[in-house]
């Protein structure tokens, strides 16, 4: 059964009062949720945020046609309550971040690598070490990332969000999310090279 079809059977069975769907469904989905609230509440409101979230899934999956699918449907239920959080909380979301591409000596005009990167040896026991530091250390920089960097590359990168979705939810143009996407990668490559050369 592909996961569309999963998702329908357990929609339908929630609507007919099977307690065991619902825990299923968020066994599936929560900490997907739970990552795109950080990305816009940081992680002190995150599990409010997807607890408002579930509340509002609870709610509306009467609602549900199926016309996408359930995990689209999910994330943009958890993007407008994190967004409705910050509203209470009277933060806004920077879309428009000046910062200097220090790393644009790293691509040729055509938008390839200048000098590739040096390959990652993962066979020996330190070098999986260092992969888990590496991923503790691309963590950090998420999370450092400004709002608008750290939304776009959670939901777009991480969570598989069309770019055009993304925009839409933080109402900027598709260029511009290509930029912050961009902006946020060259971080998160920052942090990568430098581990490297250690």
């Amino acid at each position: 059964m592909n996961t569309l079809d999963r998702d329908k059977q357990l929609v339908a069975e929630i609507l007919n009062g099977k307690r065991q769907a619902l825990s299923e469904l968020v066994h599936l989905y929560h900490t997907n949720m739970t990552r795109i609230a950080r990305s816009f509440v940081g992680d002190a409101n995150a599990e409010d945020v997807v607890q408002e979230a579930w509340v509002s899934v609870v709610r509306s999956l009467g609602t549900f046609k199926g016309e996408a699918s359930f995990k689209t449907w999910m994330t943009r239920i958890t993007i407008n309550a994190a967004k409705t959080r910050l509203r209470k909380e009277a933060k806004h979301i920077s879309h428009a971040t000046v910062v200097e591409d220090l790393y644009q000596d790293d691509y040729k005009e055509d938008g390839t690598w200048r000098v590739a990167p040096i390959p990652w040896d993962d066979e020996s026991p330190d070098a999986l070490l260092q992969s888990e530091q590496v991923l503790s250390a691309i963590a950090k920089t998420i999370d450092k990332l400004p709002d608008n960097q750290r939304i776009m590359l959670t939901l777009h990168d991480l969570e598989g969000v069309l770019m055009e979705d993304v925009c839409n939810q933080l109402d900027i143009t598709t260029s511009n999310g290509r930029v912050i996407l961009h902006r946020a990668r060259l971080a998160v490559k920052a942090v990568v090279n430098k581990l490297q050369e250690v």
